[in-house]
């Protein structure tokens, strides 16, 4: 991971999730980001449901591994979830919290799109395209009646 800070939202609700600086590993195969779990603490933005389950997965590392669902303690939708049992080569990634990258979202802390000015440009660039497409749909209109005048029945005979 990079020296700047990422932070970790819910894709659902935006609810700050955790931060790179408890990174811990990355899974191509599961497509997910594991931090550390907070050390005698409750963690402070998620719920770990104490229910634990089998992992039906086609990834064979992961299938039929223990796990506990991990959501988000504002929406309440699965955000990741805590493995308890997987293989050596993954063991980092055991009783620690790992994100799904499908159901987060993240930026990094100083990027330019974090900055309150990026809110501005966004709505210029999004005003921009709704003008553009303002046009075109100007464009179809007049042909579309243009198309119409050709088909109508004359009004002179």
């Amino acid at each position: 991971m990079s020296s700047s800070l990422s932070v970790f939202q819910c894709e659902s609700c935006r609810s700050i999730l955790g931060d790179s600086s408890s990174y811990v590993c990355f899974n191509e195969d599961l497509r997910s980001v594991t931090l550390s779990m907070p050390t005698g603490t409750q963690p402070q933005f998620i719920e770990v449901q104490a229910l634990k389950k089998k992992h039906q997965s086609e990834i064979v590392d992961f299938h039929k591994k223990v796990f506990q669902t991990v959501t988000c303690k504002h929406c309440s939708q699965p955000v990741g979830m805590v493995f308890h049992d997987l293989p050596a080569h993954l063991s980092p990634m055991n009783h620690q919290i790992t994100f799904l990258v499908d159901q987060i979202s993240s930026y990094e802390v100083g990027s330019p799109s974090n900055q309150p000015n990026s809110i501005f440009t966004e709505i210029e660039k999004l005003q921009k395209e709704v003008t553009k497409l303002q046009r075109v749909m100007l464009n179809i209109s007049d042909r579309i009646v243009t198309i119409e005048k050709c088909f109508a029945p004359d009004e002179d005979q």
